[in-house]
């Protein structure tokens, strides 16, 4: 839904005429950092340093301080709107559902399109955060969440309907895997922002998109010749 997230800025973006002055710098630095992180992001994937761990460091720590200006840019955009403005007509639970169904519509296409290319598809619902009982958060880690997007009213309800739509797919015979407790067990910090995880996490995110693969050879669903 637009008023998910960081979705909101787009719609100040998209409405000039209801900007005011803060709102406008506000969304003028979204828009630079937003540049700044696509251009640093493709002058690290250069074929001549693309290779280069200084660079991949260098971005990883440039990425890290661009995206925590995103977040407190845009939740000061997104303070300015009246708390009580709604995009929709429809009651949240009634857009979280259509956005579920959304959900699932997208990975099944996906999934035609992917196989009919010889291409393996693997459907990932991401963790979060807000999800219950999903992991114990270090002090920096809840400092970090509450700090950022504002999304935890989503996540608690709408979750529940991804991981519902999940089920769906796996009975269509799709490989798709619900990570939502995929750091349950790990004690360390995972998490930089109430969406997004550190290198650890995206670690453990490869592991299993790894096993998974792994899994789908040894069943003869799928094997690396079939690949185009």
């Amino acid at each position: 839904p637009p008023e998910y997230a960081k979705a909101d800025h787009f719609r100040y973006k998209l409405s000039r005429q209801e900007l005011s002055a803060e709102s406008f710098e506000l969304t003028s630095q979204i828009v630079i950092a937003e540049r700044k992180l696509k251009l640093i992001t493709n002058v690290s994937l250069w074929p001549v340093i693309r290779h280069s761990a200084i660079v991949h460091y260098w971005w990883q720590w440039r990425a890290n301080v661009l995206r925590r200006q995103i977040g407190e840019a845009t939740l000061s955009v997104t303070s300015l709107q009246s708390a009580d403005e709604k995009f929709f007509d429809m009651a949240r639970p009634e857009v979280l559902q259509f956005a579920a169904k959304q959900w699932r519509v997208h990975h099944e296409f996906v999934d035609q399109v992917a196989k009919a290319e010889g291409s393996l598809p693997i459907h990932l619902l991401q963790p979060n955060p807000y999800v219950p009982d999903s992991k114990t958060l270090t002090k920096l880690e809840s400092e970090l969440v509450t700090s950022s997007y504002r999304i935890q009213d989503y996540i608690v309800n709408g979750y529940p309907m991804l991981r519902a739509a999940v089920g769906q797919l796996q009975t269509q015979g799709m490989i798709a895997i619900d990570l939502t407790q995929l750091f349950k067990d790990v004690a360390e910090q995972v998490w930089i922002d109430s969406a997004h995880v550190n290198d650890r996490g995206i670690y453990l995110v490869i592991d299993e998109i790894i096993e998974s693969i792994a899994d789908a050879q040894q069943s003869n669903l799928w094997s690396i010749d079939d690949s185009r």
